[in-house]
């Protein structure tokens, strides 16, 4: 029986690991299937890790959405160019090791061009991809499972007829329940015991919750969503000894198979956005009534987003703010730099005005146009003079 894992980027193709795990699962058997390492002992490395568990493998089915080849990290890096990017450990693994490996491209995804990818990466283009759409989901994974067994690409629409989906497959997104007859594992990381155990009263309520632990500090919500694989975290962002932003990078770096939903008291858009920027995949406030929460940890464990009706109207009344004086997007350092070029000034001749290097010079005109999404001198200028920002 092959041996197979599954390569995935949460932010490009999350929605379609589960069904492609679940599918798999139901014909090699979920001792043959893997998406994750399911054992680190402590102070263990997962990029260390990773690399032998993928070798145990005869088969990486590497799962390649319209984002796969341009998700940057927060630091507005592409991560296909880090050494540590999990994906690229595992399919660089997998290649080098001579594993077979199957590219499957989701929902119109194009295979990336061979210029597009690292060094370790560039044979992958050389692989049989097969397509995958919602509409011919149980097909193409019959082609991608006769792939796993050897089978060649001209033959792997012979028996389509044949095929049976299993009756145990269904949708879901690692190992979380679709629908409310399945139990959705639920980590509770609060720093204040009242706030625990009030929830842990509501949700334990419900037949299709259980709580599988708490955390009182980001430090411990790390090591109990690596140790017990909840399905969703519901995370605090005030806590000791790591806040919860923190412990979100770390738990999301380590197991992809956890959802992390944001239960916080700020309704503030800068700790909005960094939360979903570290892969938080929902945000509600503490205020919210217990429905709202219920529903929001049934969407997040299905693998969609959730946003707080509140949260969704901070975030709007910014952007808009944002719009109408969009200057304010830049730095005060940005806003001179930008008042410079728009005058006319050269690199160097605001380098010289500003004590800056040219080097310096040229990243703040980076971010600038990043900031407001322009790509020339002249979009700049013209900009400055439609807002009214030409002094």
């Amino acid at each position: 029986m092959p041996k197979v894992f599954i390569s995935y980027r949460r932010n490009d193709s999350g929605a379609y690991a589960g069904r492609v795990y679940d599918n798999l699962r139901g014909r090699f058997g979920s001792t043959h299937v893997f998406m994750d390492i399911d054992k680190l002992r402590p102070g263990d490395d997962f990029a260390e890790s990773l690399p032998s568990v993928v070798a145990s493998c005869d088969t990486l089915v590497a799962l390649i959405g319209k984002r796969w080849l341009y998700v940057k990290d927060r630091d507005g890096r592409r991560r296909l160019d880090r050494s540590d990017d999990l994906v690229r450990v595992e399919i660089s693994t997998a290649l080098s090791r001579g594993l077979r490996v199957i590219p499957v491209l989701i929902n119109g995804a194009r295979m990336p061009p061979m210029e597009g990818l690292p060094d370790c990466l560039k044979s992958l283009t050389q692989r049989h991809a097969i397509n995958v759409t919602d509409e011919t989901f149980k097909t193409s994974m019959a082609s991608v499972v006769r792939t796993i067994k050897g089978a060649a690409p001209s033959d792997i629409y012979q028996d389509r007829e044949k095929y049976v989906p299993n009756e145990r497959s269904r949708e879901r997104l690692f190992g979380t329940a679709k629908n409310r007859e399945e139990t959705i594992r639920i980590l509770v990381a609060d720093d204040h015991t009242i706030v625990r155990h009030g929830l842990k009263l509501i949700l334990s309520a419900r037949s299709e919750f259980r709580i599988v632990g708490e955390a009182a500090n980001g430090r411990e919500a790390v090591h109990l969503a690596r140790k017990l694989k909840p399905h969703v975290v519901l995370m605090d962002l005030d806590m000791p000894d790591m806040n919860g932003l923190q412990a979100t990078e770390a738990i999301l770096e380590s197991t992809k198979r956890v959802r992390v939903l944001i239960l916080s008291m700020h309704n503030n858009p800068t700790y909005i956005r960094r939360a979903l920027r570290l892969g938080a995949i929902g945000y509600v406030l503490k205020d919210a009534i217990d429905n709202e929460l219920v529903n929001a940890i049934h969407s997040v464990a299905r693998g969609n987003e959730y946003i707080s009706p509140k949260v969704s109207k901070a975030l709007l009344t910014e952007s808009r703010a944002n719009q109408n004086a969009p200057i304010k997007l830049l730095s005060g350092r940005e806003r001179k730099v930008f008042q410079l070029i728009v005058q006319g000034n050269t690199q160097e001749e605001i380098a010289t005005r500003l004590n800056l290097s040219v080097v310096a010079v040229d990243s703040h005109r980076g971010k600038i146009m990043k900031k407001l999404n322009l790509h020339s001198r002249g979009q700049l200028v013209l900009f400055a003079a439609t807002h009214g920002l030409v002094e």
